[in-house]
């Protein structure tokens, strides 16, 4: 008995839930669970369930399933089959036949009527006749989200942005719209408030919320390049290329959109990284078949071509877009920006050449003859006035446009070019300033991780060691591809060094010799200074003398080592050689290997460097008073007298000390 009334409720239950799949099918179709509805819809009996089936696809953008479906069940009669189909047809591309479902219908329930005012008004917005498409939805008095988005879409293309707002704003918070719908109005409202600094920092907000939530909405990917462009407005072209990583990084598939290619190649234009706009400008030209957009890519191409100083090339593309787009934008723009552009190159050939005033003459009348370039022209002054030997004027009008917030390649470009003058002259402290600043207004680019590095080497001469070791950390942090990395990384070694840090230091220096693509004379400059911390630390650990010996012999038999470079490390082999008490075999080096090779060797025409006339003035003064100690006073006077004679700056104490033995009178 208790079995049988296990199967009656089984059987009872059974009938409940297939009497209520149709109403699950439709809060599931409410609630936006597209797949539930069809589940439940399918398990249900009656033409209504086929509508929820047709609706959950349309809601996914599935139009090809609706045209399938409707295949399947051999096209129902019913005005709104004939709506579904219409509807697949125009977003599968059919616009004929689409317009052909909705001839001659004449709907009994006013939805309907709704819905076909609809699909007749997207029909008429693919062949831009948006008036037309406009006054569907306007005799139809639709309300529903679907034909107010259109409705706002096409006020915007009729130049009634406000109205448009109004509508995406409206939907935007509504509560029974889908949540799909109130992404795509947030979106539409966040793109207009990025234009007011006041709800800027919110609407930024907004669009990387519901990017992060739901990336493949309607309208996100071009938010995010409305963002990007936003910066490309206020010339803050480092934080565009920034947006624009990011949104590579969330749609790889950008990487293949022509508005994405021109909007970084821009940026990477006006952040001098040429190479990098090139490629993007290039792109764009292979990618489009469109004549205006190939033709304005090209005009951007020639411009990275002239900035990076292939004139000839730049020159070549400028003819192709006159020559093979003639009645394009582009080419009207050439009319007479050609002729501004023949002139920049025939002042960019002219600074190449030395002929500074000749170059600086054809900046000028290029400012005079258009307004928009008068900050880069007046950058390219800069370089001239100092080329000239007017360094005052040239510094000074640099400063006006370090601050210039009009152009932020002009400003950056100009503080990088005042970094560098004050690190030549040796004002140690600005140069840092200066280079440190330029990383912080524009990371991205191309130079930031070498400004970087000249930023670490000046607050390295200004023996703030400290700093120096923060700014080599921070570019092996932040830049870890580049190429100055192991150049920052000896900075920190040296660094380290000066602050008796051995140990690190060791450590730091063995990372250089461990990198892959490193130049030569840095990985000999690192292995030296690796030998110099293992030679410091011998002071409490003789074995790190014989460390360094070994290291700095394996140094001195470098066959690419230079002859100054010898001449030091021999200094340092007959340096450590006297720490570990082989005093003879270190008098014989500091002779035979520094002294007298540097004599030799400079007899011969060698010039040497100032460390290794240096290590030659010690080794010399180090023999010198290591004879006259043992009473070989004959000896010291030789030895002096090869650093007298060598034209070294230890040439006055030289004599001093030749006197001073002279003075004693006793010769040997």
């Amino acid at each position: 008995m208790r079995k049988s009334v296990s199967l009656l409720i089984v059987a009872l239950f059974s009938l409940i839930v297939f009497a209520d799949e149709f109403e699950i099918a439709q809060a599931a179709l409410r609630d936006g669970l597209w797949d539930l509805a069809r589940y439940h819809a399918e398990k249900s009996e009656g033409e209504n369930s086929k509508l929820v089936i047709l609706e959950s696809f349309a809601m996914e953008g599935d139009w090809h399933k609706v045209l399938d479906n409707l295949e399947a069940w051999n096209y129902p009669e019913g005005e709104l089959y004939r709506l579904y189909q219409s509807a697949a047809l125009l977003r599968t591309g059919d616009i004929i036949n689409a317009e052909e479902q909705l001839r001659d219908l004449n709907f009994a329930e006013e939805a309907n009527a709704r819905f076909a005012a609809r699909i007749k008004s997207e029909i008429e917005i693919t062949k831009a006749q948006y008036d037309k498409a406009f006054a569907f939805l306007e005799e139809s008095k639709a309300e529903d989200w679907g034909s107010l988005l259109i409705k706002a879409s096409l006020l915007s293309k009729l130049d009634k942005a406000n109205a448009a707002l109004d509508i995406y704003k409206t939907l935007a918070v509504s509560s029974t719209v889908p949540a799909i719908v109130k992404r795509v109005a947030s979106l539409k409202v966040a793109i207009s408030d990025l234009k007011n600094p006041e709800k800027r920092e919110v609407a930024v907000k907004t669009i990387k919320e519901v990017v992060k939530d739901a990336p493949d909405s309607y309208g996100a990917v071009s938010s995010y390049l409305e963002l990007a462009k936003m910066h490309l407005d206020e010339g803050a072209w480092s934080s565009a290329i920034a947006v624009y990583e990011e949104a590579l990084g969330i749609w790889p598939n950008l990487i293949a959109d022509t508005e994405f290619l021109e909007g970084r190649g821009w940026a990477n234009l006006k952040l001098g990284k040429y190479e990098e706009a090139i490629s993007d400008f290039t792109q764009v030209d292979n990618l489009s078949d469109d004549k205006e957009t190939k033709s304005l890519a090209l005009l951007k191409l020639a411009d990275a071509l002239s900035a990076s100083g292939r004139g000839s090339e730049a020159m070549n593309q400028y003819h192709v877009i006159r020559d093979k787009f003639p009645d394009t934008v582009a080419a009207k723009r050439l009319r007479n920006y050609l002729k501004l552009r023949e002139l920049e190159v025939i002042g960019r050939d002219a600074f190449h050449e030395y002929r500074f005033a000749d170059a600086a003459e054809a900046f000028d009348k290029i400012a005079e003859a258009d307004n928009d370039l008068t900050l880069k022209m007046s950058y390219f002054k800069v370089l001239c006035l100092y080329g000239q030997g007017r360094d005052a004027e040239a510094e000074a009008l640099a400063k006006k446009l370090a601050e210039e917030k009009r152009d932020e390649k002009v400003r950056t470009d100009s503080i990088l070019w005042l970094a560098k003058v004050a690190y030549n002259r040796g004002d140690w402290d600005e140069a840092e300033s200066l280079f440190s600043r330029y990383v912080r207004e524009i990371p991205l680019a191309g130079e930031a991780p070498y400004a970087l590095l000249w930023a670490a080497r000046a607050a390295f001469s200004a023996g703030d060691f400290s700093k120096a070791i923060s700014l080599a950390t921070s570019l092996a942090a932040n830049y870890p591809e580049s190429t100055a990395v192991a150049a920052a990384l000896i900075v920190q070694g040296e660094a380290l060094i000066q602050l008796a840090r051995f140990d690190e230091a060791i450590l730091v220096l063995e990372r250089v010799v461990m990198l892959g693509d490193v130049s030569e004379s840095l990985n000999l400059k690192a292995r030296t200074l690796r030998a110099d911390a293992l030679f410091a630390l011998g002071a409490d650990n003789s074995k790190r003398y014989e460390d360094a010996l070994n290291l700095y012999r394996d140094i001195r038999d470098d066959a690419l080592i230079s002859d100054s470079d010898k001449i030091v490390v021999e200094y340092k082999i007959a340096r450590t050689l006297e720490k570990l008490k082989r005093l003879e075999e270190a008098i014989d080096r500091y002779y035979s290997n520094v002294v007298l090779a540097f004599h030799d060797g400079a007899e011969k025409g060698v010039i040497y460097d100032d460390e290794a006339r240096g290590s030659f003035s010690k080794a010399g003064f180090r023999l010198a008073n290591e004879y006259e100690s043992r009473g070989r006073d004959f000896q010291a006077i030789k030895v002096l007298t090869l650093i007298l004679t060598s034209g070294v700056n230890a040439q006055f104490e030289a004599e001093k000390q030749i006197e001073r033995i002279e003075a004693k009178g006793k010769f040997l």
